[in-house]
């Protein structure tokens, strides 16, 4: 009777987490996604990186993974929302600006990444350089994109215990793409040497795996949603740091990496998964990552809220066609083996509206 009582009570945990999540998070999210694309200036709506996209497109599945952090929560959603959508776009123009003013040398890379790690510290002046950018219409879009991630930690009562670590991800995030467009022949060197200083503490994962949970948004996001709590203690944030960085962060952004290989590869994007030796390495080390993650995340203050969203990544992401592209199919069938009947019965519902898209 016990154990059916428990099965019943996390089933409905987890339908609670779903429901919040499509009836709530994702349409707030849509809304704010076409408020910010709408206020787009054009010099960036014309901006165009390597892959030909135009980037008013932003990376929709990030903020998927982003928006399941919040879907438990009885809090008005609004603000942490606009707070990831203000935060994914940032980077994705700061992203996309680097890539088509293709600068190497680091210091000017960290220079024009001002705007994000201003936008972790509410408590400095903003800086947006002017030499960076084609135009004062930029300055002011990324400045407010600033502002407004300024203006949200502000108002969270923890802000002061998870300030240091919302930096520090940001720091490592700028760093990864300081190492990532170097030129290609030198790339895997950059990030290989800078990753090293990092990853001694963490002798299971690989420089680009390491790399991989530098490039997440997730820990920001994580953290943030953790400080609306005003009983936060450090101890409960240096858990949240060790979970997240670097294994749900790595487990996240491997998956994309997994799935957006052949286009990256086609258009000369860094993919890192690529570095591993083949497709079944690969899915290994994906299984592993999932392991670390879900062992992890059970162990975190609040552990239902990031257990859902670990057992949410594979469904996110191997729910695109591109995943069960040619001998892709294996792989991703042998990862989703590992997740529960409910994540495979939510993979299998999302590949099938996927497929009508």
């Amino acid at each position: 009777m016990a154990v059916t009582a428990i099965k019943e009570l996390l089933w409905t945990d987890k339908l609670k987490s779903i429901n919040g999540y499509y009836i709530k998070v994702m349409p707030c999210v849509k809304k704010h996604l076409n408020n910010t694309a709408a206020s787009m200036p054009e010099s960036l709506r014309d901006t165009r990186g390597k892959s030909g996209k135009p980037d008013m497109v932003f990376c929709i599945d990030d903020l998927r993974c982003s928006g399941m952090l919040v879907s438990q929560s009885n809090k008005d959603i609004g603000d942490y929302v606009e707070f990831i959508v203000s935060l994914h776009a940032l980077c994705h123009f700061l992203d996309r600006i680097l890539e088509a003013r293709e600068l190497t040398d680091i210091r000017e890379i960290q220079h024009l990444y001002l705007p994000l790690s201003d936008s972790m510290d509410p408590d400095i002046p903003a800086v947006v350089s002017s030499e960076y950018y084609s135009s004062k219409e930029t300055i002011i879009y990324l400045r407010k994109l600033s502002d407004i991630c300024r203006e949200k930690i502000s108002r969270l009562p923890g802000y002061r215990l998870v300030a240091g670590k919302m930096k520090k991800y940001a720091r490592l995030y700028i760093e990864f793409q300081s190492c990532k467009y170097q030129p290609l022949k030198t790339r895997p060197q950059h990030l290989q040497m800078w990753s090293d200083y990092y990853i001694r503490q963490f002798p299971d994962i690989s420089f680009w795996e390491f790399s991989a949970s530098a490039d997440s948004l997730l820990g920001i996001c994580a953290m943030y949603i953790s400080a609306y709590s005003p009983e936060l203690a450090e101890e409960g944030t240096n858990l949240l740091d060790g979970a997240y960085m670097p294994w749900i962060c790595a487990y996240q952004k491997m998956l994309h990496y997994y799935v957006n290989a052949r286009e990256d590869t086609s258009t000369g994007r860094i993919n890192l998964a690529d570095f591993y030796h083949n497709l079944k390495y690969c899915e290994e080390r994906l299984r592993f990552l999932a392991g670390k993650a879900g062992e992890s995340s059970a162990l975190l203050p609040d552990s239902g809220i990031h257990t859902a969203l670990v057992q949410a990544l594979p469904v996110i992401y191997l729910s695109d066609p591109r995943a069960c592209f040619g001998l892709n199919r294996l792989a991703t069938r042998n990862v989703m083996k590992d997740n529960s009947l409910m994540s495979r019965s939510l993979w299998n519902y999302n590949r099938f509206l996927n497929a009508f898209k």
